[in-house]
């Protein structure tokens, strides 16, 4: 029982487990800016934002640090739910030790259950 509480439990209370990675993408972001970008946000850096952060309905949220792009964003219609900084940096974190210059996206959960998607892309 022990041993399956341990791989449930991040699950629920955080994000998943793996990044999905877009490696067909074309894209190649500079590692250091990928860095200073998850800095950014575990630092509390960004103009105008308190954690935890509310991701409101059919809406995102970006961060931006030269050419890497942190979105977190909220696919459902009508609810609204808020995100912890530690679980942004945390699956921002997990995106770039799995997908590197490529990016990718990773599902976290806010404090409603909701699943909101943390991505890393390259900005245009």
């Amino acid at each position: 029982m022990r041993f399956t509480l341990s791989l449930v439990l991040p699950t629920l209370l955080g994000s998943s487990l793996a990044a999905d990675c877009f490696r067909d993408n074309g894209q190649d972001i500079l590692s250091s800016d990928i860095e200073f970008a998850i800095d950014d946000v575990d630092s509390g850096n960004i103009e105008n934002v308190v954690f935890p952060l509310e991701v409101k309905a059919s809406s995102f949220f970006r961060i931006t640090h030269g050419g890497a792009v942190i979105s977190i964003s909220n696919r459902f219609l009508f609810d609204n739910t808020h995100v912890s900084q530690a679980d942004i940096v945390s699956a921002a974190r997990n995106i770039r030790d799995e997908c590197g210059r490529f990016g990718g996206k990773q599902q976290i959960h806010g404090d409603s259950g909701l699943a909101i998607d943390v991505s890393i892309f390259q900005s245009s």
